[in-house]
C-alpha cells in the first residue's frame, strides 16, 4: 500500500498554518453562496474591514454581482494605518476618507494570482492606478503591501490578504512621510534627509524625488547605516540629496523625450525616453 503519510502531514501542516493566521479558505460550494462581504463579515480577522465597510455604506456595493478583486488588509494591517494617522478606530476617521481607502483597495474585475505577470498597474474603483510585482520568489506585492493570502474565491469576486492598507496617493502626506512610513529599502534615505535636516524642506510644497534604495547608498558611498554619514560629511550628503530632488511634481505621465527640469541644486535634469528590453 501507498504510503500517503507525507502528503497528508503537509496538508495538515498547510491547514494549521492558514487556521493560525486566520483564513481557511471557503470551499467551492461555500465560494459560490459567499459574497465577499459574507465572507469578510464572517471572519474576525477582517472585523475592522467589516467595520469600515459599513461606515461608509459599502457593504451593498460589495454584495452586487461584481465581479471583483479585493486586496483586504486584515486587521493587523489596519492597526498599523490606525496607529500612524493616532486614531483608535476605523469610525473615527471622515466617512469620504475611509471610501477613498477602500474604494482604492477594490478592483472592478477577478484577477487571481495566475493571471499576474511580472509587473503590472491596474485602476482601481477610485480611479487611481495600483502597481503590482511578481516575485521570482513567487511573492506578490501590491505597491509597498505584500499579499500574505491569495485567491480567497467568493461569488462576486476574489480576495486577496495584504499585510498594509493600500493608501491613495494623494492621502499618503508629504514625501519624507511617505519614504518613512514602511518602504525599508529606503530607510537609509530617510536617515539621510533627517541627517542633512532635509526633511523638513520636504514637508512643505511640492517636489519629486528620484530615491536612490539603500543598495545605491551602499554602493556608491558604502553607507548603509547613519553612523557612517559623519565620514562622508553633511555638506557633501546633502548636495547628493539636492541632486536627487526636482522641484515640482513630475509624474510618469508626464514624461517626454528630452524633457529638461530643475533640480534644487539649480541644475538641470533630462529625461530620455527609450524602448526596454
Amino acid at each position: 500500500m501507498k504510503n500517503n503519510y507525507p502528503n497528508r502531514l503537509c496538508t495538515m501542516l498547510m491547514l494549521s498554518l492558514l487556521m493560525v493566521i486566520g483564513f481557511v479558505r471557503p470551499t467551492p460550494a461555500q465560494a459560490q453562496e459567499a459574497s465577499i462581504v459574507d465572507i469578510a463579515t464572517s471572519n474576525d480577522d477582517f472585523s475592522t474591514l467589516t467595520d469600515a465597510l459599513v461606515h461608509t455604506d459599502l457593504v451593498g456595493a460589495l454584495s452586487s454581482d461584481g465581479p471583483f478583486t479585493v486586496f483586504a488588509p486584515n486587521n493587523a494591517a489596519f492597526e498599523k494605518l490606525l496607529g500612524t494617522i493616532g486614531v483608535e478606530k476605523i469610525t473615527d476617521l471622515p466617512v469620504d476618507a475611509v471610501a477613498k481607502i477602500l474604494t482604492y483597495n477594490v478592483l472592478g474585475a477577478e484577477v487571481f494570482s495566475t493571471d499576474l505577470k511580472t509587473f503590472q498597474s491596474a485602476v482601481t474603483l477610485n480611479s487611481e492606478a495600483i502597481f503590482v510585482k511578481k516575485t521570482a520568489y513567487g511573492d506578490v506585492f501590491v505597491n509597498s503591501s505584500r499579499v500574505i493570502v491569495a485567491d480567497i474565491e467568493a461569488s462576486n469576486g476574489v480576495i486577496h490578504v495584504i499585510d498594509k492598507v493600500l493608501v491613495p496617493t494623494e492621502d499618503q502626506g508629504n514625501l519624507a512621510t511617505v519614504l518613512s512610513s514602511g518602504l525599508r529599502n529606503f530607510s537609509t534615505l530617510v536617515a539621510a534627509l533627517e541627517y542633512t535636516g532635509l526633511d523638513a524642506a520636504l514637508a512643505e510644497g511640492e517636489f519629486t524625488v528620484l530615491a536612490p534604495t539603500n543598495f545605491a547608498f551602499f554602493k556608491t558611498l558604502k553607507v548603509l547605516v547613519s553612523s557612517y554619514f559623519d565620514d562622508v560629511g553633511r555638506e557633501r550628503l546633502t548636495a547628493i540629496l539636492r541632486y536627487h530632488v526636482i522641484e515640482g511634481k513630475v509624474l510618469s505621465g508626464d514624461l517626454a523625450d528630452s524633457l529638461s527640469v530643475s533640480r534644487l541644486n539649480g541644475q538641470e535634469v533630462s529625461f530620455t525616453i527609450g524602448e526596454g528590453e
